[in-house]
């Protein structure tokens, strides 16, 4: 149950964000956004191990 809570939860804030986006959009910079796209950014600890593993080795 708790895992639907949270999906319905994620939901919610992702469309309360945008929503937030569109209307300062139009108030700060005067135009419209039809689409707004949240971008799957990696977390500290995966860039941390990316990096390690890809570009520490040879760095230095």
């Amino acid at each position: 149950m708790s895992c639907v809570t949270s999906m319905v939860g994620e939901f919610l804030d992702m469309h309360e964000i945008e929503r937030a986006v569109k209307i300062l959009a139009v108030d700060f910079l005067r135009i419209e956004v039809e689409k707004v796209e949240f971008l799957e950014m990696p977390t500290y600890e995966e860039t941390k191990v990316s990096y390690e593993r890809d570009y520490a080795p040879y760095v230095g």
